[in-house]
């Protein structure tokens, strides 16, 4: 099963993991990792390499992160590789995507449904009103 972890600046991936977990129910190799006004890059990264190496079972980890160019993403970069991807824009559509379907995709799988659902999950509900389109 491929591994999650929530990046993010202040406690936002804390949040985003307490609202999956209402959702779907608490989930195992899954875990956040918040970047506040007092922790520096070196911690951070330590933090999250540690955590994606005692995690990983195999099937690699996804990283999920708040902002593209923050240093929550610009840190967890520096692990991506074969075993580790990283999709930035996280959203509440995406996470649970990612936890629904972790066990039975891949980890390029993962990352891909994790962008689409990401995406699908932006709705401009007035403008959907006003061209019809309610299915």
């Amino acid at each position: 099963m491929v591994s999650v972890i929530l990046v993010s600046h202040a406690s936002l991936a804390s949040g985003f993991l307490d609202a999956s977990a209402m959702i779907v129910g608490p989930q195992s190799q899954f875990e956040s990792i918040s970047f506040d006004h007092d922790s520096n890059l070196d911690t951070l990264f330590d933090s999250m390499w540690t955590r994606a190496q005692a995690l990983d079972d195999g099937d690699g980890v996804l990283i999920l992160a708040d902002l593209l160019g923050g240093s929550p993403a610009n840190t967890a970069a520096k692990l991506v590789s074969e075993q580790v991807r990283l999709v930035t824009g996280m959203n509440l559509p995406m996470l649970l995507d990612v936890l629904v379907n972790r066990q039975t995709k891949s980890l390029s799988e993962l990352a891909r449904l994790a962008v689409e659902s990401g995406a699908a999950g932006v709705i401009d509900i007035y403008t959907m009103l006003q061209e019809g389109d309610v299915s």
